[in-house]
């Protein structure tokens, strides 16, 4: 049967209790000696239990704050709330963008005609990527855009371009205030060297019109 302390104690691990049966106080002389194993191995593994302490401190300092940068720069680069674009999303509004550029102007045809003026010639002289270069030798209007490396801005002959070139031509003075000028009074030797010239361009450049401010003598019209 079971026993009952005495003043009502009913806790089974009651030293009185336990006083009244031997099995009970094996059963506490046993645990007392587990306590003491417990003890004894806490004791002998306080050197483990320190260094492992120590090897947490030193992985934290070392690689635990490396890996959270890296954590954290990754978060940056990740889009926030899915609005960023994908690598190929972002080439793609690129071609999209390149594909949207306005082309370049397609080059200006122009149409034979004899009634061109000083001012409309002007407009020809290499200053406009889309337009002809033009140059003028004795009221003939060649087109010499294959070699702009000559004729173009900054060029041996840039000075010809948009204008009538003949006197310069017949006299060899490139000087800009020779442009456009009559040629009607040059000598015997320069007109030689100006009728040179003039089969020189209609053997290599189309003629694409001929200046009504010109007579056919070169006289101004």
């Amino acid at each position: 049967s079971t026993l009952h302390p005495p003043g009502g104690l009913t806790d089974p691990w009651h030293p009185v209790r336990l006083r009244d049966t031997g099995a009970s106080v094996s059963v506490l002389a046993g645990m007392s000696s587990v306590f003491e194993n417990v003890r004894e191995m806490v004791r002998g593994s306080e050197v483990t239990l320190g260094t492992v302490v120590l090897g947490l401190i030193v992985w934290r300092v070392l690689f635990h704050k490396p890996a959270q940068k890296e954590e954290e720069k990754a978060a940056k680069a990740k889009p926030a709330g899915g609005k960023g674009k994908r690598p190929d999303e972002k080439k793609a509004n690129v071609a999209r963008v390149v594909g949207q550029a306005p082309a370049e102007p397609e080059p200006e045809e122009i149409k034979y005609r004899e009634d061109w003026t000083f001012a409309e010639l002007k407009e020809y002289n290499g200053t406009k990527p889309n337009r002809p270069l033009l140059v003028s030798i004795r009221g003939q209007i060649f087109d010499t855009s294959s070699r702009a490396d000559m004729y173009g801005p900054g060029g041996p002959y840039g000075s010809f371009a948009g204008v009538d070139a003949s006197f310069m031509l017949a006299t060899m003075n490139t000087e800009a205030t020779n442009a456009n000028k009559a040629y009607n009074a040059i000598s015997e030797s320069e007109k030689q060297s100006l009728d040179g010239w003039d089969s020189f361009f209609k053997g290599k450049y189309t003629c694409v019109g001929k200046l009504k401010s010109l007579t056919e003598t070169g006289a101004l019209a």
